[in-house]
């Protein structure tokens, strides 16, 4: 007797929604388990008094919904592609857990051509960050657990190229911060190795543009004397056209006084301040070698560097001296 009477008001309340809400419902069946929406090869009427109604179109086996003025497919506004979606919250928008042994998530773009992104991450905030770990980041990348395995990376870059182009990860900053910043409280802050053991290879490589600028900076930042720079099981090599070390060799042309010959060198022309140590060296050609005491002054009428010899004795033509140059 309760179940009939139960049914009876369920029904009488179904009535009344059909009636004084226009529920597009007529000939929807409830049963345990599943909801059978109306079926229809084509589809009904879809004006504004419509809105919400929903029907199964039998022709291509799809549900669709009314939103005032057209019939929406569900599969096309659930997650369709290209898609687009904002939000406002203080907790995460959007979140995927896995946990099986899977990428959590994959973006692969299969264009050939173009500068294009497997996948962009952007913000608009100007708040500041203390440290590596503080600050706005446009993606973030990290390790949660406190005990990972090694190389174990919070964001890690691979470029599988075989050739002398592409780069593993690149950082750019605008103006004149940092476009890669490491921190560590007892490790490396940056680490760059090579592992080829013949290739003309390097592990960690600094260029500047400017004359102001430094290729790269070793700095003590702590209280005390410390170690800005240690060379570890190796020597030192100076390359390129304007090298700290050279030989200087003594012509006619730059032996303008009577004991010296001046060098000339952009890297201490004009620079009074620098550092400049020499060593004598035998000629090869001739077997010309320079047998005094020498030393070294600033001739500040000339602004170059000489090198005299303290005995007050002529420098032989086409003597030679071994020069480094230290700025300061």
């Amino acid at each position: 007797m309760k179940k009939y009477f139960f049914t009876l008001i369920f029904i009488s309340a179904l009535g009344w929604l059909s009636s004084s809400r226009n529920l597009f419902a007529q000939s929807a069946t409830i049963a345990p388990g599943y909801v059978l929406i109306p079926a229809t090869a084509s589809a009904p009427t879809c004006l504004v008094a419509d809105k919400g109604k929903m029907y199964f179109n039998t022709t291509d086996n799809k549900m669709y919904f009314c939103n005032g003025s057209t019939w929406v497919d569900f599969s096309s506004a659930a997650f369709a592609l290209p898609y687009s979606g904002s939000g406002n919250s203080n907790s995460d928008l959007f979140t995927i857990s896995n946990s099986g042994t899977g990428n959590t998530g994959f973006f692969e773009n299969t264009t050939a051509t173009g500068s294009v992104a497997g996948l962009k991450a952007t913000s608009i905030s100007t708040s500041h960050g203390i440290g590596a770990t503080g600050g706005v980041s446009g993606l973030l990348g990290q390790v949660s657990t406190t005990t990972p395995g090694g190389y174990s990376a919070g964001v890690r870059g691979i470029n599988n190229g075989t050739s002398g182009t592409g780069i593993g990860v690149i950082g750019y900053q605008g103006g004149s911060g940092w476009g890669v910043y490491g921190e560590t409280p007892s490790g490396f802050g940056v680490y760059g190795l090579t592992t080829n053991g013949t290739a003309a290879s390097t592990g960690v490589r600094g260029e500047t543009f400017s004359t102001n600028g430094i290729g790269v900076e070793a700095k003590y930042s702590g209280s005390g004397v410390g170690i800005a720079l240690e060379v570890d099981n190796g020597a030192i090599r100076v390359a390129g056209v304007n090298k700290a070390a050279f030989v200087h060799t003594a012509t006619v042309a730059n032996k303008l006084s009577a004991n010296g010959t001046d060098i000339d060198n952009p890297l201490c022309n004009g620079d009074a301040n620098c550092l400049l140590f020499i060593t004598q060296k035998l000629n090869p050609s001739g077997i010309v070698y320079n047998n005094s005491p020498v030393g070294v002054y600033y001739n500040t009428i000339r602004a170059k560097w000489e090198i005299f010899n303290q005995n007050n004795t002529t420098i032989p033509t086409n003597a030679q001296f071994n020069v480094l140059v230290i700025k300061q």
